[in-house]
């Protein structure tokens, strides 16, 4: 059976590497990357499933990463990690079709068990589980 693969994008190393490792134990394909662009790529490329992105980065902001993958992808289940939890960082986004926002920064289990639920749901809706 082909395991689900799941794109991480954040340009915080230290945060990658610890989800990478902790979504991979989840029994996940897993591909990290912090260049946004370099993202795009391999959800061009059909190389991912489910895409993980970060609403704050320095190259390209996580909705503006949204937006310019459902230029050409509608489909792909995204999922954002967000510091910003709030009505602003959610403000705008239904037409984006966002699968999810998880708190980054909230309890370490809380932030863990939403990821894993969320990519899980999304698996289902792709008909992957």
């Amino acid at each position: 059976m082909k395991k689900t693969k799941v794109l991480l994008v954040d340009d915080e190393a230290d945060f990658l590497d610890v989800m990478r490792q902790r979504v991979e134990t989840w029994d996940y394909d897993v591909i990290s990357q912090f260049d946004p662009n370099k993202a795009i790529e391999l959800i061009k490329e059909k190389k991912v499933d489910v895409v993980v992105v970060d609403y704050m980065m320095p190259l390209m902001d996580g909705l503006t990463f949204i937006r310019t993958v459902r230029g050409f992808d509608r489909q792909i289940p995204m999922i954002m990690f967000t510091a910003h939890p709030d009505q602003r960082a959610i403000e705008g986004t239904e037409k984006l079709s966002i699968s999810a926002f998880i708190p980054k920064f909230s309890s370490y289990s809380d932030s863990q068990s939403a990821l894993k639920t969320a990519i899980g749901l999304a698996e289902k809706k792709l008909g992957l589980k």
